[in-house]
């Protein structure tokens, strides 16, 4: 009787197309729908608005309240939501940056988010 060793095991035709045709398979799977839109520009472009609203009004009105509310309400969905898309990664970039003071990043950092926000925007992938 033959014993199959490791090395045998591992050359023998059956397992080899199994092992072979197994990552094809595996990763093969059919779009057959389009995936829901990303919320998070959409949220981005809401949230810009109510700022800038924000920043207009009155301070200590009626407006400047609800203003903020909307603008943190906004803020906090973009800030847990998972990006669906690179738009909505980028988004959620864009919202980093313009929410944020000097103070908030070090040195070289801003700079490095700004142009990696242009980069994607401009079409890299």
């Amino acid at each position: 009787m033959k014993v199959l060793n490791r090395r045998g095991f591992i050359k023998s035709a059956p397992i080899t197309a199994l092992l072979a045709a197994t990552p094809a398979v595996a990763f093969q799977a059919p779009i057959t729908e389009t995936p829901d839109p990303d919320p998070i520009p959409d949220w981005l472009n809401q949230w810009k608005a109510a700022r800038a609203q924000w920043d207009e009004a009155p301070e200590g009105s009626a407006d400047d309240k609800a203003l903020w509310t909307k603008a943190e309400d906004l803020a906090q969905r973009i800030q847990e939501a998972t990006p669906r898309t690179h738009d909505g990664a980028v988004a959620q970039l864009e919202w980093v940056i313009a929410d944020s003071t000097e103070a908030d990043f070090q040195y070289g950092h801003r700079e490095v988010l700004e142009t990696a926000v242009a980069s994607l925007r401009g079409g890299l992938v």
